[in-house]
């Protein structure tokens, strides 16, 4: 299991290797909605899935098995376990944490 790291801007992009896959991770805080939301492209950009709400204690790729995903599993959790929804710096500042489960430690 590790945890992604998670920045404190409204839209930026993190390169992450999954299940030793190199993938992006592009983050977006919608202002109006008060949610993130994630793309998933291959290192040279091709995306691959776009528009997957970041949400509490829920798989995130699960739903897209039938794409080139990273075979592991996705989800923000609340390690203190109190918390009950995402907001724009909880991921940041630690409170909530990104975390990606490899395919072998399922």
């Amino acid at each position: 299991m590790r945890v992604i790291p998670f920045k404190a801007f409204p839209d930026f992009t993190e390169t992450v290797t999954l299940d030793n896959i190199p993938y992006r991770l592009r983050f977006k805080w919608n202002h109006r909605g008060e949610f993130w939301s994630m793309r998933i492209s291959e290192n040279d950009g091709t995306i691959i899935a776009s528009s997957i709400r970041v949400v509490l204690n829920y798989e995130m790729i699960a739903s897209y098995a039938d794409l080139e995903l990273p075979p592991g599993k996705l989800f923000v959790t609340d390690p203190g376990g109190v918390i009950k929804s995402i907001t724009k710096l909880s991921l940041s500042s630690g409170v909530l944490q990104l975390v990606y489960v490899e395919e072998d430690e399922l």
